[in-house]
């Protein structure tokens, strides 16, 4: 993603912290910020409108960077690190530069595209962190709060998961199509074999109708 589709993304995605960014899209938008209000600061000098357009951008900041902290598969709520000084600045920061997710996640389809080995576990589920993976904190989608469980969205109902599970069972189905394909490929030519063999006669041919019986 380039810089000007970045930051036309973003804003089209004004308050949307749903789905998943790359790095590309974070930090293109991130850079047209700090030039933003640089250019501000320089051109007008005014504290005022340095501060009308630090509101502006605040919503599409928090937004992607939510959806940047999707693609890693962490919930948005870790932006609250930027609130510790120091040590949750270097955190943050680890976790933004991350690459995302190869495939889809809990949080959407991978904005890059790029496809993963339906046998394969997810990066996620490899080099899972000791912090929450997801919203969801079991297989089951329970959160340890039984008065909260009819709120939240389980695994089953997790539009994510269920694409995951459907695209194993597609390709399930097309080895075991190909694996029938092959064995009847097989059976053909087996056939075939047998057409053009040329007839046994004497001990020979009472072996094979005694093997054939």
């Amino acid at each position: 993603m380039d810089f000007a589709t970045a930051v036309q993304v973003c804003f089209k995605k004004y308050t949307d912290f749903t789905g998943r960014a790359q790095r590309s899209e974070y930090w293109y938008f991130f850079l047209f910020s700090f030039l933003l209000q640089l250019l501000v600061d320089i051109v007008t000098g005014s504290e005022f409108a340095s501060g009308i357009v630090s509101l502006g951008l605040l919503l599409p900041s928090l937004a992607v960077g939510a959806r940047r902290l999707h693609d890693t598969n962490r919930s948005g709520w870790w932006l609250l690190l930027g609130l510790i000084p120091v040590l949750g600045w270097i955190v943050l920061l680890v976790f933004l530069v991350k690459e995302g997710d190869k495939g889809d996640n809990d949080f959407g389809y991978d904005p890059l595209d790029r496809t993963v080995d339906p046998h394969e576990p997810a990066q996620h589920d490899v080099d899972a962190e000791p912090a929450p993976r997801s919203r969801y904190d079991d297989d089951n989608g329970n959160d340890g709060d039984d008065d909260n469980d009819d709120d939240e969205i389980s695994n089953e109902d997790n539009p994510w998961v269920k694409a995951r599970r459907e695209k194993a069972e597609a390709a399930k189905e097309e080895a075991a199509a190909k694996k029938q394909e092959k064995a009847a490929q097989k059976k053909i030519t087996e056939e075939k074999k047998r057409r053009i063999e040329p007839p046994k006669f004497g001990r020979d041919a009472a072996k094979k109708d005694k093997k054939d019986k």
